[in-house]
């Protein structure tokens, strides 16, 4: 992934930019900010491949209608791929941002469900934290978008650890 002309940590340092969401620790949308680090290493190398391969030919023949069909044909062909790269970088890009915003979704509606059940047991006295505790067998978190909700409610119960 890494050619000898490029510095590891670029690679090094997009893969964090993409892979520090702290809210979130779902192992799918990881993967996608993986996949899109990944996408945008190889478009930045396309993209300065185009730049190289564009600087190389202004030097060989500064006149853009002057260039033989071959200098004119290895031009395209380098823009060919760097659209192909910007292509899969939008779409990888694209896919995280889709599965982002459902952890965000669903993120929210569990918090707001744990709020008003925090809300009931503060506004009813003869309701206790086991309702809080039960509220797990009832509510199944889908696990492929979110493997933990977290609410820093000032009266939430510390509810017990579950064993799965």
């Amino acid at each position: 992934m890494i050619l000898p002309n490029e510095n590891p940590s670029e690679l090094e340092e997009i893969k964090n930019k993409w892979l520090n969401d702290p809210n979130y620790d779902e192992p799918l949308l990881l993967t996608l900010a993986e996949q899109v680090a990944v996408a945008e290493w190889f478009y930045r190398r396309a993209l300065n491949q185009y730049n190289q391969t564009e600087q190389h030919l202004y030097e060989l023949q500064p006149d853009l209608f002057s260039r033989t069909p071959d200098q004119i044909k290895l031009l395209e062909r380098f823009q060919r791929y760097l659209t192909t790269r910007e292509r899969a970088f939008n779409r990888a890009v694209s896919a995280y941002q889709r599965l982002h915003n459902d952890c965000q979704r669903i993120y929210e509606k569990g918090n707001q469900l744990l709020e008003n059940v925090y809300q009931l047991v503060k506004s009813d006295p003869d309701l206790n934290s086991q309702l809080v505790t039960n509220y797990q067998d009832v509510v199944r978190w889908p696990r492929r978008y979110l493997s933990t909700v977290n609410l820093t409610h000032p009266l939430r119960p510390e509810l017990p650890q579950r064993n799965e």
